[in-house]
């Protein structure tokens, strides 16, 4: 469905098939070590409204240091859909951070000042020691609704 780490192999494995403006793959043996650095609340995009609520995380990334720790989905192509936080950066961040918690299902709508294209979003991540993330809050955690479900319907029930 899409799913890739934003730091994973997979996408590595795109980046060195993509010739036009290729950049050196990083050595998967050296793992990049990542320092959180502060978070805030995204300058004038944190709305009133819970449903839309948004914030900007910044983290540094250290050789040898965790990964960033964020499954995401690339299927919108305009934003990043966190599939599933891991042990990493992001996780240490939530860990320290409780108000402003990283969680499944929310979307990074920027990173490093890219907004709107989700494969650009994923280059940044893997490519860069900095990065500020902007996050916007899935709606149904901050209304606490039930998160959507996926389920396969067989022709005969869609009918």
């Amino acid at each position: 469905m899409g799913n890739k780490c934003c730091a994973g192999d997979e996408a590595k494995a795109s980046q060195q098939n993509d010739t036009a403006d290729a950049q050196p793959a990083m050595n998967s043996e050296a793992p990049m070590n990542e320092d959180i650095v502060k978070g805030s609340p995204a300058a004038g995009t944190e709305k009133k409204s819970k449903k839309h609520k948004e914030f900007t995380i910044k983290l540094n990334k250290r050789e040898g240091g965790p990964r960033l720790g964020i499954d995401v989905d690339l299927m919108d192509g305009s934003y990043l859909l966190i599939d599933k936080i891991n042990e990493g950066l992001v996780d240490t961040w939530n860990q320290e951070h409780p108000d402003m918690e990283v969680k499944a299902n929310d979307h990074v709508m920027a990173v490093n000042g890219i907004r709107g294209d989700a494969q650009a979003m994923t280059e940044a991540c893997k490519n860069n020691d900095k990065l500020e993330m902007l996050i916007k809050v899935n709606e149904a955690h901050t209304l606490n609704l039930p998160l959507p479900v996926a389920t396969a319907t067989s022709a005969a029930e869609a009918a």
